[in-house]
């Protein structure tokens, strides 16, 4: 949906992340996160910004929002912003970028800019990887380095 204006009032939830895990794998695997807004003055509906693969950049309703995620819902998690910004400037400085890039789908990328980095992005300011793709690097490093002492051990031995 795009909108050239869109005035929020904020809400004891503004700025809150919402979690849902979107596989089998619940708590130990990938999730969607999302960033609550506020009300918006035009329909007084609770509104959640969020870059999804899907629909791109988006302000949607809340209640749009939990029917896209139905499924997932079970293990929905909602975290209050930890700061360093303000709940309004993290709500205002999502806001901000939808609206700047509204349903840019081709912007979405896995590993350099997806929903989790989108919620990082305005919750702390800092563009970085997402929390998720650090992990995903680490274990795959774990995993080379193993896969690389186990190869050298059976060199050296046959050797």
């Amino acid at each position: 949906m795009k909108m050239k204006n869109f005035e929020f009032e904020e809400h004891p939830l503004s700025g809150a992340r919402l979690t849902v895990p979107f596989s089998l794998l619940g708590a130990i695997g990938p999730k969607h996160h999302a960033v609550v807004i506020g009300f918006n003055q035009a329909d007084d509906l609770l509104w959640v910004a969020e870059l999804s693969r899907k629909f791109g950049y988006r302000l949607v309703s809340a209640k749009e929002w939990f029917a896209d995620n139905q499924k997932y819902l079970g293990g929905l998690k909602i975290a209050q912003n930890p700061g360093p910004r303000t709940n309004l400037q993290v709500a205002q400085s999502a806001v901000d970028e939808v609206l700047a890039k509204s349903a840019r789908k081709t912007d979405y990328n896995v590993v350099l800019n997806n929903c989790e980095s989108f919620a990082e992005r305005h919750t702390n300011g800092k563009r970085e990887l997402s929390p998720q793709v650090r992990s995903a690097f680490k274990a795959a490093g774990i995993v080379i380095a193993a896969g690389a002492i186990v190869l050298g051990n059976r060199t050296n031995s046959k050797g």
